[in-house]
């Protein structure tokens, strides 16, 4: 969530997209949808969200010992 704050902070400061790519290594694509996340949610928007992946075998109370 820090590197996705500290993009959209160079982004209202002045830093364009691709410079802010290079920047943390990503796709422009990726820093493009973390400035609108914050445009739509705010700081909200930003949080990490689900992954993509295989559900876990386990039920949530075999998962919790």
């Amino acid at each position: 969530m820090r590197r996705r704050a500290l993009a959209v902070l160079g982004h209202h400061r002045g830093q364009t997209l691709p410079q802010l790519a290079a920047l943390f290594a990503v796709r422009y694509a990726t820093v493009h949808g973390w400035v609108q996340a914050w445009h739509r949610a705010g700081l909200a928007g930003l949080a990490e969200g689900r992954r993509a992946g295989r559900p876990p075998k386990l039920a949530p109370a075999a998962q919790k010992k």
